[in-house]
């Protein structure tokens, strides 16, 4: 905040992710940052809030779970071996991106893994046929 030139008396407001060494009452930044100025109360962030719900709600359903833990084993089959990976790029060329690692608490990644996987289904799939 120095290096900044935010002058922490006229913070009024501070929010972060729900992990206690930022949000924490007792160590977490939020307190730290009260301390200094008790006019900066804390709010925790509304959008890390609501990806930890939709985390919660997808671990709830074993179909879903059992998708995920699918797109993660493909990702790792090819991306475990250059040689594979090299395969798998090479098929896919330029149509599309190659699958990502599925992420838990981005879920932009996660579209995105599977939006990979859905155009290039068909060169994925032989690819895994081929090898």
């Amino acid at each position: 905040m120095v290096d900044n030139e935010i002058d922490i008396n006229l913070c009024r407001g501070q929010s972060y992710d729900n992990a206690s060494n930022m949000s924490g009452p007792c160590s977490g930044m939020q307190a730290i940052i009260k301390a200094k100025n008790p006019f900066a109360d804390f709010i925790p962030c509304t959008a890390h809030s609501l990806n930890l719900v939709g985390q919660s709600t997808v671990d709830c359903c074993v179909k879903t779970v059992s998708f995920f833990g699918f797109v993660q084993e493909l990702y790792n089959f090819f991306s475990a071996s250059k040689s594979r990976w090299s395969i798998l790029k090479k098929s896919l060329d330029s149509k599309c991106q190659v699958p990502k690692s599925i992420a838990k608490t981005r879920w932009s990644a996660n579209a995105e893994s599977i939006n990979a996987l859905s155009i290039g289904y068909k060169d994925i799939f032989i690819q895994l046929w081929n090898i």
